[in-house]
């Protein structure tokens, strides 16, 4: 399964693994997953570091 994996980049230059989403997703940030989660719509304002990889037996395949 095709999936992005989302990282969210510190300013000391460290990223932190924050999800993974199903398929391989445009743009620079993740899009809030219903419009009723306010608290996500501030991730358009956050620093990402975004991987294409594959989900497979679980295990994440770059």
């Amino acid at each position: 399964m095709k999936i992005t994996v989302w990282n969210i980049k510190k300013d000391n230059g460290t990223t932190v693994h924050n999800h993974i989403e199903n398929g391989w997703v445009d743009g620079g940030y993740p899009k809030p997953i219903k419009d009723e989660f306010t608290n996500q719509k501030a991730w358009e304002n956050m620093n990402w570091d975004k991987k294409y990889a594959n989900l497979i037996n679980g295990k994440i395949i770059y």
